[in-house]
C-alpha cells in the first residue's frame, strides 16, 4: 500500500490503573487505529494498536495533537450525553441537572426579560412561577412510566427501567449509551402531549440533527445542511430555556457537521471502543 494513503486515527484516554478513584493517578494509553481497513474490521479490538502508554508525570497534555490535521475531535459520545442530562434535567426539574434554578430567575429579572418566568412573593414566600418547558408532576410521572415500559432488541440498550424511578419521578445511573438511544429514538415519542407544540418539535429537530449525524453513512450535502440547520436549533432553544442553560456543552453541536466533514462518519471517532 502506498504509504501517502494511509489514514490513520489516534484516540487516548486517562484510567486509573489501581482501580482507587481517591487516588489521582492516571495513566494514558495511546491507540492507533487504520482507517484502510473494512469498516467492519477497523474499529474491532484487534485492530487497535497501542502505541505509546504515558505515565501521567511525563503526560503531554495537550501537546500530543500537534501534528493532526484535526487538531481536537470533539467526542459526540459525551456531547450526547451532557445534552441529555441538560434537555430531560430542565424539561423534569432534577436536582443537579435541571438549568432552570432560583438564581436562574433572578438573572431573567435582573436583565428584565422574561417577566413571565420572574420569582413572585406571595405571602412572604418567594415562588417561581411554572414555565413553559417544565413537565407537571403527571406528565414526569407519564413520561417516567413510558421509559420504564420501554423493551428494547438485546444488545441495543441497557435495561433502562432499572435506572427510572417512576414514583419518585426520577432517571439515575444511565451509561452514555443509554443517553444516545434516549436521546435519538425514545425522547420525541416520549414528549408527545407533555409540551407545546413548538417547544416539542425543537427538541425533535436536536434529537434528529444528532441521529443523522451518527448515522453510518453520510453525504456532504446532508452534512452541509446539518451545519446550517443546527444554528436555527440552538436559535429556537434560544426563545425557548433561560440563559442559563447554554453552556459550553450545548455550544459544541455547532462544531459536529463541520469536523464530520474534514474527518469521517462519528462511529469512527467517538469514545465508545476505546473506553470498552
Amino acid at each position: 500500500m502506498d504509504g501517502r494513503n494511509v489514514r490513520l486515527g489516534i484516540a487516548s484516554d486517562g484510567f486509573n490503573p489501581f482501580g482507587n478513584m481517591s487516588n489521582s493517578y492516571s495513566m494514558w494509553p495511546v491507540f492507533v487505529v487504520p482507517y484502510n481497513l473494512p469498516t467492519w474490521k477497523c474499529m474491532k479490538d484487534p485492530f487497535f494498536m497501542m502505541s505509546l502508554l504515558i505515565p501521567e508525570p511525563t503526560a503531554p497534555g495537550i501537546d500530543i495533537d500537534a501534528n493532526l490535521k484535526l487538531r481536537h475531535n470533539l467526542d459526540v459520545m459525551h456531547i450526547e450525553k451532557n445534552v441529555r442530562d441538560s434537555v430531560l434535567g430542565t424539561l423534569m426539574n432534577i436536582d443537579g441537572k435541571t438549568k432552570d434554578t432560583y438564581k436562574t430567575r433572578l438573572d431573567l429579572k435582573q436583565m428584565g426579560i422574561r417577566p413571565e418566568l420572574h420569582p413572585i412573593c406571595v405571602n412572604g414566600q418567594t415562588k417561581l412561577p411554572p414555565a413553559c418547558y417544565s413537565l407537571s408532576s403527571t406528565k414526569k410521572k407519564g413520561l417516567c412510566q413510558f421509559l420504564h415500559s420501554i423493551k428494547l432488541p438485546d444488545g441495543m440498550a441497557s435495561n433502562i427501567s432499572r435506572c427510572v424511578n417512576i414514583r419518585d419521578c426520577k432517571i439515575s445511573e444511565l451509561k452514555s449509551h443509554d443517553c444516545h438511544i434516549i436521546l435519538q429514538r425514545l425522547l420525541p415519542v416520549a414528549l408527545r402531549g407533555y409540551l407545546r407544540r413548538d417547544i416539542r418539535k425543537t427538541i425533535n429537530e436536536l434529537c434528529v440533527f444528532f441521529k443523522e449525524l451518527t448515522s453510518k453513512t453520510l453525504k456532504v450535502d446532508v452534512l452541509e445542511r446539518l451545519n446550517t440547520d443546527i444554528v436555527l436549533i440552538l436559535c429556537k432553544l434560544e426563545k425557548i430555556f433561560p440563559p442559563s442553560f447554554f453552556d459550553i456543552m450545548i455550544h459544541l453541536p455547532i462544531h459536529l457537521a463541520h469536523e464530520a466533514m474534514l474527518a469521517s462518519p462519528t462511529q469512527y471517532r467517538w469514545m465508545y471502543p476505546f473506553e470498552r
